[in-house]
């Protein structure tokens, strides 16, 4: 039977003790089994879970970061017939250019429209979320 008060004094217990990895697994484990009911929260708390395991999982954004920029990346060499090298760098490009300004001038004088032009938006803007949550997974993880 799943007790969830159980879980979360478990947990509290891990930080009292300084178990702060233990006290990380037994919080995630409370919420992969915790049911909500609202649709609505449940759909929030599927992507919190998949994206950056409920904050106490840093890979998964790192990870989630790499996929985006290696499947654009291979979309721009396919669609566009750009080399291997040079269509993982304007991709990797595109996605940090939502978290550094300077790059943005590199994106601007992007001469193609349509998908690619999609492409290179849908990166830009999850750039930044993917570095937010990597961050927020660190501060509550790795910085106590």
């Amino acid at each position: 039977m799943y007790e969830e008060t159980a879980y979360l004094l478990l947990a509290e217990n891990f930080k009292k003790l300084g178990f702060f990895e233990d006290a990380d697994e037994c919080y995630y484990t409370y919420r992969k089994n915790y049911q909500i009911e609202d649709p609505v929260r449940r759909l929030i708390d599927l992507a919190a879970w998949l994206f950056f395991g409920y904050g106490v999982k840093p890979a998964r954004p790192l990870i989630w970061s790499a996929l985006i920029i290696m499947l654009s990346g291979a979309f721009f060499k396919i669609y566009l017939s750009m080399p291997s090298g040079e269509a993982f760098f304007f991709s990797a490009t595109a996605f940090t250019s939502g978290i550094n300004p300077l790059l943005n001038s590199a994106i601007a004088d992007f001469p193609h429209g349509g998908y690619p032009l999609y492409v290179v938006t849908v990166e830009r803007l999850l750039g930044p979320v993917f570095f937010a949550l990597f961050l927020a997974s660190i501060a509550k993880t790795i910085i106590r």
